[in-house]
């Protein structure tokens, strides 16, 4: 995966961040604004050459409305960025999948213990593992904490 797309993905990050900060919700991509690599505007899935981008399930990606961190119906800790390859790269085969859960590169955000943030936890299958070997790198200290 080409450092191009982890700036976009540390670009989510910072946006996902400050929503969070400001409104005590998770935010769609479209509601906070982030442009997926090849999309035209936010909420778009992205496509690239080799990749195609998602967002998570919830709340959904061009929804208008973010999803409480605390409190009763609050978000619960799931893919909330993926990247799929549509083309084989060395040992990580093409992949057919069109969720952020089931990407070979995903990211998956949690409630922080705070009330107010979250933590984010990067991964990678293992065929893919050698094309990005820092990549959970960008998981949050904690996030696996209870």
């Amino acid at each position: 995966m080409k450092s191009f797309s982890l700036i976009f993905l540390r670009f989510y990050v910072k946006l996902q961040d400050a929503y969070a900060s400001e409104a005590n919700k998770v935010g769609s991509w479209k509601l906070i604004g982030y442009v997926a690599p090849g999309a035209k505007s936010a909420g778009d899935i992205g496509e690239t050459t080799n990749f195609k981008y998602y967002a998570g399930t919830s709340p959904a990606i061009d929804a208008t409305e973010g999803k409480a961190i605390s409190g009763e119906d609050a978000f619960e800790a799931q893919a909330v960025w993926g990247a799929v390859n549509v083309a084989a790269l060395n040992e990580c085969g093409i992949q057919n999948e069109t969720t952020a859960a089931a990407a070979n590169w995903k990211v998956s955000a949690k409630a922080a213990t705070n009330g107010n943030s979250l933590l984010y936890k990067a991964e990678v299958t293992t065929n893919c593992k050698p094309l990005t070997p820092t990549f959970d790198a960008l998981s949050s200290k904690g996030y696996d904490d209870n």
